[in-house]
C-alpha cells in the first residue's frame, strides 16, 4: 500500500501561502500588473514570452470592442492580475523578501513537470 500523499499544485501554492504568512520573517512582495509588462517587453524572451501568453490574456481578460465594420478584443493591463503575469510569463508563483533579498518561488508538485517549464522554446 502506497503511504505517500499526494497534493495538487494549487493545494501546494495555498500550503506555501500559508506558511509565508505565518513566518513573519517573510514579507510577499507585490508588483503591479503595468510593472510587469513593462520589464517582460525590456528582453527579447520577455517578448517572446508575452506573445505566447496574449492569446490567453485576451480571452479571460480582453473586453469585446466594436467599431463600425471592425471587432476586435482590446487588453486593459491593469485588469490582469500580477499574480496571472507572474505565472504565465515569469513562471513564477509566490514573491517573498528575506533578508533584503527579492526570491520567486515556483510551486511544482510534479517533478515531470519541471523539466517542461524550463524549457523556453
Amino acid at each position: 500500500m502506497n503511504k505517500n500523499t499526494t497534493i495538487c499544485g494549487f493545494a501546494g501554492e495555498n500550503l506555501f501561502n500559508q506558511l509565508v504568512a505565518a513566518c513573519q520573517k517573510l514579507k510577499r512582495v507585490k508588483f503591479s500588473s503595468h510593472q510587469l509588462i513593462k520589464v517582460a517587453q525590456k528582453s527579447t524572451i520577455g517578448r517572446q514570452r508575452l506573445a505566447r501568453a496574449l492569446p490567453y490574456f485576451k480571452a479571460e481578460y480582453g473586453i469585446p470592442v466594436r467599431h463600425k465594420e471592425r471587432y476586435y478584443i482590446h487588453l486593459n493591463w491593469e485588469s490582469v492580475p500580477a499574480s496571472v503575469i507572474l505565472d504565465y510569463l515569469y513562471g513564477i508563483d509566490c514573491t517573498i523578501s528575506f533578508l533584503g533579498w527579492t526570491i520567486g518561488v515556483d510551486i511544482t508538485t510534479n517533478h515531470n513537470a519541471v523539466e517542461s517549464k524550463q524549457n523556453l522554446k
